[in-house]
């Protein structure tokens, strides 16, 4: 019984873990194809940027502030969900951090 519990929760695990990585190198993939629209490009590195606010917030602060200057050559109009966007995932990086002066 314990084997079989085992063996059912590390194939959860590894799917779980292997579905990431492949989702991950699919936005990747999206944010570095200059081809791309650009609003699915934000979108893209929006979603790596979350992704690692958690584990690695060093590394979410640097892409959402990659997210930040590519959202700033937008108008305006259509650039301010992506700035705020970005700002967000700053901002819980940083309370990640316990840096909270900087996450306000």
């Amino acid at each position: 019984m314990k084997k079989s519990l085992l063996a059912l929760f590390f194939g959860v695990y590894c799917s779980f873990v292997f579905g990431q990585k492949k989702k991950l190198d699919s936005l990747w993939f999206v944010y570095n194809n200059q081809t791309v629209d650009i609003n699915k490009r934000l979108s893209a590195i929006n979603d790596i940027a979350w992704s690692y606010k958690n584990n690695n917030p060093d590394t979410a602060i640097i892409l959402a502030e990659n997210q930040l200057q590519l959202a700033r050559t937008l108008p305006i109009e259509k650039g301010a969900g992506s700035i705020g966007q970005a700002y967000t995932t700053m901002g819980a990086s940083y309370l990640n951090k316990s840096n909270y002066p900087k996450a306000l």
